[in-house]
């Protein structure tokens, strides 16, 4: 991957079941070493989550951090 930045890296990915998982290591806009594993998980055909843990910046550990995705059905517009 690539970003507008210029931060770019690689990851490698294996599936186990209904989760994706991740193995990236990249090089940040400045320099900086980076790695992750991230995990996506599927729930059902409207959510996923993103999960990215053992990660470190320059050798130094980061937060682990997750955000759930869920598709919203649009609401219709009444007619005037």
């Amino acid at each position: 991957m690539f970003d507008s930045r210029g931060g770019f890296g690689e990851g490698f990915w294996e599936r186990e079941g209904n989760h994706w998982i991740v193995s990236q290591t990249g090089i940040l806009p400045d320099g900086g070493l980076g790695s992750a594993t991230n995990i996506i998980e599927f729930v059902d055909q409207d959510t996923f989550i993103w999960r990215s843990k053992d990660r470190e910046v320059d050798g130094q550990p980061m937060a682990d951090t997750e955000v759930k995705f869920a598709r919203k059905v649009a609401k219709e517009k009444e007619a005037p």
